[in-house]
C-alpha cells in the first residue's frame, strides 16, 4: 500500500514525529493537504479532508528530560500550530495521573517524576482538547501504553474537542499485535477511530457470518476465550451487564468476520493459530488489574511476538489461491453477479431445477451433469424438499452443558409470580407503542400500520 509519510526528524535525539496517511484511501483527500514539520522534528502536522470532512491531525513528541520538557512546552505556546480543532497524538513522556496512569512493582518506593504535566494538562485545556481514553473509558479506567520491567505508564496518548467537535470518538484502545512482528519496543499501539459527528457509526456492507463456523470447535474455544477475557476486562459490577455485552458483542463480530474470511484456505489452520496467538498477546497487554511490571510479563510478550512471527512464516503463498477465489467470485450466480448482469424485462421465473432424492446425503446432492425437473408440480416439490433440509431441526452441541447453566440460572419465586399475573392495560400500551411500521403480521393478522392511530391511546 501506498502511503503520504510527514516524517520530523529529531536534531538532537533519534526519532521524532510522524504521520503517516494513506494515500490509496478513498476516505482521505490528499489533493489539497497542507503539512508542517516544526520544533526539530518533535512536531508534525497535517490539515486534509477525510470523507468530506475537513479534519486537522498533528503528532507530537515530547522530551524525557524535564528542563527539556519544560522549554518545550514554552515553544509550543508561542508555536500556536495546535488548534482547538486538532487531534492530537503522541508520546508526551509525562502521564496526567500518577495515581492511575503509572504502576511499579509490589513493595517499590520509587516516586515517578512527572515535571510540567499540570502545565501541559493545563495548555491542553485551554484549547478545549481532552484526554480521549478517559474521556471513552471513564475517569476509573486503567490502560498502560509502555509495559517495562520495572515500570508501565500510560505515555501515549490522543486529545480531541471535548465540545462541539465535527468528529466523534467510536473506539479507542491499545492494539499489542501492530507491527509486534517489524520491531521491538516496550510502547504499544494505541488505535483510535473516528466517525463524522451526525453521520451513522454503523458499518455499511458488514459480511454475512457464516453459522455453521459455530460447530467448529476451534471457533468455539476462541469465542469462551473472548468472553472470560471480555467480562474479567469489563465486569459487570462496574460497567454493568449492557456495557459489557455490547463490548462482547463487538469482539465477536469482529472476530467471526475475520475468522470467516478465510475459511476454507489453505492456509486456515495457520492463520487461526496465529489469531490465538494475538489473542493471547492482547489479553496480556489489557489485562493488568492485579498484574504489576516484572520481567516475566515482558519476556511473556516476546515470546508471544516471536511465536507469531514464527507461525507467519508457515503461511503458503496466496497469489494463486486469491487469483482462484477471484475468478470463482466473478464466475459464481451470486445476487452481486445477476445485479451486474441482470438485462431489464428479463423473465425471472424458475423453468427447470436440479431433482435430489435426500440433501442430508452429500454423495447424492446434485451437480451439473444431474437429472432436472421441468413441471410446476415437480419445481415446487424440490424446492420444499431443498428448504425443508436447510431448516432443519439440528442437535445442540454439547446439551448438557447448556441445560446445566440454565439449571443454575432459574427464575425466583418473585419472579415467577410475576410472570404469571394476567395481562394488564400498562401491558398492551407497550406492546402497541414498541411495534414498528412496515413489520409483517402476527398471529393476528394485523398490521403495526392498521393499528398506528392506537399509539396515542
Amino acid at each position: 500500500m501506498g502511503f503520504t509519510a510527514i516524517i520530523g526528524e529529531c536534531e538532537e535525539h533519534r526519532g521524532g514525529a510522524a504521520l503517516f496517511l494513506d494515500a490509496e484511501s478513498r476516505l482521505l483527500d490528499l489533493n489539497e493537504m497542507t503539512t508542517g514539520t516544526y520544533l526539530g522534528g518533535r512536531l508534525v502536522t497535517a490539515s486534509l479532508r477525510a470523507e468530506g470532512h475537513p479534519i486537522e491531525v498533528a503528532s507530537v513528541y515530547v522530551p524525557a528530560g524535564p528542563y527539556a520538557r519544560g522549554a518545550f512546552l514554552q515553544k509550543l505556546k508561542e508555536l500556536g500550530a495546535i488548534s482547538s480543532n486538532t487531534i492530537l497524538q503522541g508520546d508526551f513522556n509525562y502521564v496526567p495521573d500518577v495515581l492511575r496512569d503509572v504502576r511499579y512493582p509490589a513493595g517499590s518506593t520509587t516516586t515517578y517524576a512527572n515535571a510540567h504535566a499540570g502545565a501541559y494538562e493545563r495548555w491542553l485545556a485551554d484549547r478545549g482538547l481532552k484526554d480521549m481514553f478517559r474521556q471513552f473509558h471513564g475517569t476509573r479506567a486503567v490502560q498502560f501504553t509502555r509495559q517495562a520491567e520495572t515500570v508501565w505508564t500510560r505515555l501515549d496518548r490522543f486529545y480531541a474537542r471535548e465540545t462541539s467537535a465535527t468528529w466523534t470518538t467510536v473506539s479507542i484502545d491499545i492494539d499489542a499485535n501492530y507491527c509486534r512482528t517489524k520491531w521491538s519496543s516496550d510502547h504499544l499501539a494505541l488505535s483510535m477511530r473516528l466517525a463524522p459527528l451526525g453521520d451513522s457509526k454503523a458499518k455499511q456492507g458488514r459480511k454475512r457470518i457464516d453459522p455453521e463456523m459455530l460447530y467448529d470447535t476451534t471457533v468455539r474455544e476462541m469465542i469462551t476465550q473472548l468472553w472470560h477475557r471480555t467480562y474479567s476486562r469489563y465486569p459487570t459490577t462496574e460497567y454493568g451487564h449492557a456495557h459489557t455485552w455490547q463490548h462482547f458483542k463487538v469482539e465477536l463480530r469482529r472476530l467471526l468476520t475475520e475468522y470467516g474470511s478465510w475459511r476454507d484456505d489453505p492456509n486456515e489452520d495457520v492463520k487461526a493459530e496465529i489469531v490465538m496467538l494475538k489473542n493471547a498477546r492482547q489479553a496480556l497487554a489489557q489485562e493488568v488489574k492485579g498484574s504489576a511490571p516484572s520481567k516475566e510479563h515482558c519476556m511473556a510478550m516476546e515470546r508471544l511476538a516471536h511465536r507469531i512471527k514464527e507461525t507467519a512464516t508457515k503461511l503458503r503463498p496466496a497469489r494463486g489461491w486469491q487469483a482462484l477465489q477471484k475468478v470463482l467470485r466473478e464466475e459464481t450466480p451470486s445476487k452481486a453477479f445477476f445485479s451486474r448482469f441482470r438485462t431489464r424485462h428479463a423473465n425471472q421465473n424458475i423453468n427447470e431445477m436440479y431433482a435430489c432424492e435426500d440433501w442430508a446425503d452429500a454423495d447424492r446432492r446434485p451437480y451439473t451433469d444431474s437429472p432436472t425437473v421441468t413441471d410446476d408440480t415437480s419445481i415446487l416439490e424440490e424446492a420444499r424438499r431443498y428448504y425443508q433440509h436447510l431448516f432443519r431441526r439440528r442437535d445442540p452441541v454439547d446439551p448438557e452443558r447448556l441445560y446445566a447453566k440454565l439449571d443454575k440460572r432459574r427464575i425466583t419465586s418473585t419472579q415467577k409470580a410475576k410472570l404469571d399475573q394476567k395481562i394488564g392495560e400498562p401491558e398492551v400500551r407497550r406492546a402497541i407503542r414498541s411495534m414498528g411500521n412496515g413489520k409483517s403480521p402476527g398471529l393476528t393478522e394485523y398490521q403495526p400500520s392498521s393499528i398506528g392511530g392506537l399509539r396515542t391511546w
